[in-house]
């Protein structure tokens, strides 16, 4: 299995990544992170931002509020 890295862009690590463990210069996939992000993105808008923000952090422990929930799904890597 191949690892899915990217180069880092900024400071902050976005959700659904986590930094290299040997190379601070590139984000590695969060398989976790990336299974719910795709489950949501399967539900399309049958759930609201806010449920959806719950929902991420009930599967995650990570706090994300409904607009960066948003952000996260507007943005297509």
């Amino acid at each position: 299995m191949t690892i899915k890295t990217r180069n880092r862009t900024s400071s902050t690590v976005p959700f659904g990544y986590v930094l290299h463990p040997e190379n601070d210069h590139l984000i590695v996939e969060n398989a976790q992170a990336q299974k719910v992000l795709q489950e949501l993105r399967e539900k399309g808008r049958t759930l609201s931002l806010r449920e959806a923000s719950r929902y991420v952090e009930a599967n995650t422990g990570r706090k994300l509020t409904p607009r960066g929930i948003k952000k996260i799904l507007d943005r297509s890597y």
